[in-house]
């Protein structure tokens, strides 16, 4: 624990794991939508992004230093170097190997950044989400139609009526605004309605079943393994929706 890599390594993963954390604990809530989520993710690739360049390092690197000489950690030091076998050896060049301890943890610190950004990215990158955003092969909401009302939806007053009545146009303002229409113009605008739904109750994560499994752990335990299937359910709507219940 004295040495410098494992102080090196904490430090650059509480400063990049916790800016994770917060945005695994934001897409469990309870009332985070796909939309919402997408546009948190998003927010944490631009800041992850911004992290990756030099000026960003050396401030680290200068925190990380002034730190490492308060808690009397050892001072970093470039690993030994070793010759290559002949026969390992590709071509004529010769390896650049790192001229300081800096340029070597520096490379570091891009790799974690880029490892981090890529787990995040494949993480999002479902099939859901881009069926969502192109709506190919969705019997329930036809794309022709829906572009229409779209186009009628915006070169009508809604949209600045929508403004003026609650202050702005996110997804929340606007299923309030839509639920205060009446029947016909809900008939009128099927396919946008259609959509909002599809937004609203498509989750961002599998936190939700996750909790289920959590939950079902805590409602059948091994003085309730007798419980019968019905009597389970009924417990565990209790205990999943116990801000309601209670």
């Amino acid at each position: 624990m004295d040495s410098f890599n494992f102080f090196f390594g904490v430090e650059l993963g509480c400063k990049i794991l916790n800016m994770a954390d917060n945005l695994s604990l934001s897409l469990q809530a309870s009332n985070m939508s796909a939309n919402e989520g997408q546009s948190i993710m998003k927010m944490t690739i631009l800041t992850l992004e911004g992290m990756r360049s030099e000026e960003c390092f050396l401030l680290f690197w200068e925190k990380t230093e002034k730190k490492r000489q308060e808690l009397e950690v050892e001072a970093p030091q470039l690993p030994r170097q070793r010759k290559v076998p002949k026969r390992l050896e590709v071509g004529t060049s010769i390896s650049e190997a790192e001229k300081s301890v800096e340029d070597l943890y520096r490379k570091t610190y891009y790799e974690v950044i880029d490892f981090v950004l890529h787990a995040i990215l494949s993480r999002f990158d479902q099939k859901g989400y881009r069926i969502l955003g192109k709506f190919t092969g969705d019997a329930e909401v036809e794309r022709d139609r829906l572009e229409s009302q779209l186009r009628i939806l915006h070169s009508s007053n809604l949209p600045r009526e929508i403004e003026e009545k609650t202050g702005g146009t996110k997804l929340k303002t606007l299923v309030r605004f839509f639920r205060t229409l009446n029947p016909v113009e809900h008939q009128f605008y099927d396919m946008v309605m259609k959509l909002m739904k599809i937004i609203l109750i498509m989750p961002a994560t599998n936190a939700i079943s996750e909790r289920s499994f959590s939950a079902f752990r805590h409602v059948k335990t091994w003085l309730r393994s007798t419980m019968n299937r019905t009597r389970l359910n009924w417990c565990m709507i209790l205990h999943i929706h116990n801000d309601d219940t209670n």
